[in-house]
């Protein structure tokens, strides 16, 4: 079997010379080097584990370099593209790691730093992957050419905008594109400008939204291995990237082409993928956000909001993930001037059904984590779109108890910032009233047909003999057989399908029922002290209004107590 190996080894070791000579031949036909460089693909990964690795890197590495420049960049698909591709990666598999490897390394470095800047996307794509183990691996090695690397990825965000401008034009006006600059090690540029051919079978890579999306990684390997000798450049990324996101289509993403909807996405993706990559840098580096922050990134993210197709939900949901990573930090205090704007929903959801129907969890809790962070800034006005929206989710029946109660806490957070407010008029107590209304609200709902529903389950579960079991009802004041309150409507049969999905166990149910129980009460407790206390003039007798409402508490509360004090149910809060 030893034997075996060294004889397949030698004759692999035969081949590859003979394979590589023939793809750097230029006179031979283009389909015979293209299959040479398959078959080199093939064997590579062996020879590199091979004791005739190092001499595979000496003799593979100059020319097959030489044989690519001398081919030159092709635009549309043919042989010689295809022996390019199987080449670049061959070359990207190479262990530059090990110390024959290193020898190599800044010579491949620079080579495929030319293909990102030149080359089609095809290509380009190929070697993304390469040049991240490359900065990982050779940090001793090429720490010039990653400066060169961090000015060819300026040049894509400066171009970006202007190619999604062409991507989106007419066919036939198209627009011009500024080709991709020729960087020096100097740092200095030559830029022409060349129109976009869309008649060509490759897109440029530098104009590629692809690469474009690969970009925000290459950039943070960057910054994290060789932080000392690009940390100044990287203050100039954030003008870069606004540009790109402030970026909107003349024509409404709803009037465009199917065509044209699908190159919209592509650019929507790539906007989100450098709205992530600025969440990243700020938590890398935030010194460079401060007193960096203009509105334009505010309003670049309204943009997006607003002209994100309503075809494509999951790049909504994206969206909001980079939109809770970049706010998530102090930079929300940027949003205060634009907050109307983030509590409209057309602005969150678009009109797209499904959107509005999938995303509330993530749109509802980013909002309330940026309103809960800047809640003492907030004027009454914002305060009033605050509560209106979040006490109108405590009654949504298509949202989860657990979103319900996270609305519920929101709005007690905001109940001592209204009571510290000193209006000269009387809108902040009825704001607290408002609230109050709310609260015995979800407490009617609660009491009469949720609650009720919850029992009727473990009821019928326990008739067939389930283990699901309930206390007799009666014992703790209220009858769930005879009482009217507890009787269940079939106009209400709908609300909340988790009480009657076999696969949500009924404990976890009566958990989360019994929380959100709880919240309100402590809720009414907040409200009646910021009632009675304080200052300005929240503080004021109790009226026939006020009253009345805590008549209703009290009627529709006590129901709400049954699943508190359920021993049987094993859920303890």
């Amino acid at each position: 079997m030893a034997m075996r190996r060294a004889s397949d080894a030698s004759v692999s070791a035969g081949k590859y010379r003979q394979l590589v000579t023939t793809i750097a031949d230029g006179s031979a036909g283009e389909e015979v080097r293209q299959k040479a460089a398959q078959d080199l693909t093939e064997i590579a990964e062996g020879l590199i584990q091979s004791p005739h690795g190092g001499t595979f890197l000496d003799f593979t590495v100059p020319k097959l370099t030489q044989a690519l420049r001398s081919i030159g960049f092709q635009t549309k698909p043919c042989p010689l593209q295809s022996m390019r591709k199987s080449c670049l990666e061959v070359l990207c598999r190479l262990p530059l790691n090990q110390e024959r490897g290193q020898q190599h390394a800044k010579v491949i470095m620079e080579f495929l730093l030319d293909v990102l800047a030149k080359d089609n996307e095809e290509c380009v794509i190929c070697v993304v992957r390469g040049i991240s183990d490359m900065l990982k691996n050779c940090r001793g090695t090429i720490a010039n050419e990653v400066v060169l690397f961090v000015g060819i990825s300026k040049g894509w965000y400066r171009d970006a905008k202007n190619v999604a401008a062409s991507m989106l034009a007419d066919e036939g006006e198209p627009k011009p594109i500024p080709d991709f600059p020729v960087l020096g090690k100097d740092g200095a540029d030559g830029r022409e400008y060349k129109p976009f051919s869309k008649a060509s079978a490759f897109v440029k890579g530098c104009h590629s939204l692809k690469v474009i999306c690969d970009v925000p990684v290459l950039i943070v390997i960057v910054y994290q291995c060789y932080k000392t000798a690009v940390q100044s450049m990287f203050a100039e990324y954030l003008p870069l990237a606004i540009s790109l996101l402030s970026f909107a289509p003349k024509v409404p993403p709803s009037a465009m082409s199917p065509f044209k909807k699908d190159i919209f996405a592509d650019i929507c993706s790539a906007q989100i993928k450098t709205l992530s990559f600025l969440g990243y840098m700020h938590r890398l580096s935030p010194e460079a956000f401060i007193g960096n922050v203009p509105p334009e990134l505010i309003r670049a993210i309204l943009g997006m909001l607003r002209n994100t197709p309503p075809e494509v939900t999951f790049l909504r949901r994206e969206l909001f993930v980079a939109v809770r990573m970049i706010l998530g930090s102090d930079l929300r205090r940027a949003v205060l001037p634009f907050l109307p704007q983030f509590f409209d929903d057309a602005t969150l959801f678009g009109v797209g059904y499904t959107s509005h129907e999938t995303l509330k969890g993530i749109v509802y809790s980013t909002l309330a984590e940026i309103t809960h962070h800047i809640r003492t800034m907030l004027n009454m006005d914002q305060m009033a779109m605050a509560i209106f929206m979040f006490a109108r989710n405590i009654h949504d029946d298509n949202m989860g108890v657990n979103m319900q109660t996270m609305s519920c806490k929101l709005l007690l957070n905001l109940v001592d910032s209204i009571r510290q407010k000193t209006e000269p008029t009387n809108q902040g107590r009825e704001l607290l009233l408002v609230l109050l209304e709310a609260f015995v609200r979800k407490f009617h709902t609660l009491g009469q047909f949720e609650i009720p529903r919850v029992f009727d389950r473990v009821r019928n579960g326990a008739e067939e003999g389930k283990s699901e079991t309930v206390d007799n009802v009666s014992a703790t004041g209220v009858s769930a057989s005879s009482s009217h309150t507890l009787s269940l409507s079939d106009e209400y049969r709908h609300i909340h399908g988790a009480i009657l999905n076999p696969h949500v166990p009924i404990t976890q149910i009566i958990t989360d029922y019994r929380y959100i129980v709880k919240t309100l009460i402590c809720g009414v407790k907040t409200l009646t002290w910021a009632l009675t206390t304080g200052s300005g003039a929240c503080v004021r007798s109790f009226g026939s209004r006020e009253i009345e409402l805590y008549r209703r508490l009290v009627k529709y509360g006590k129901n709400c107590l049954v699943c508190m004090f359920c021993s049987s149910l094993c859920v303890l809060i």
